[in-house]
């Protein structure tokens, strides 16, 4: 990301605009990962609901470590892209 500053020419006070360069790519990729977690999070939810009776089943059991499995890889991959964020931000 990079701070470009513009500023009114021959003006006495500090003013402008700050556009941001790779916003639009950084909002987009944590719109789609948060995106990505609410699936995750309605899937956890169908799971939960398809083995109410029988919540100790390994087939239950298995199907709730899946879904928490891939929330965990997209929460890794918000990190990571928060991370590149601040890193090219400094």
């Amino acid at each position: 990301m990079k701070v470009v500053i513009k500023t009114a020419s021959g003006s006495n006070t500090f003013g402008g605009t700050i556009k941001l360069e790779g916003e639009k790519e950084y909002r987009n990729a944590l719109k789609q990962i948060n995106s990505e977690l609410r699936v995750l999070g309605s899937e956890m939810t169908k799971a939960t609901a398809k083995f109410d009776k029988n919540d100790k089943s390994v087939e239950g059991l298995s199907k709730k470590n899946e879904v928490l499995n891939n929330q965990i890889d997209k929460q890794k991959d918000k990190v990571s892209t928060l991370k590149e964020a601040l890193k090219t931000s400094s």
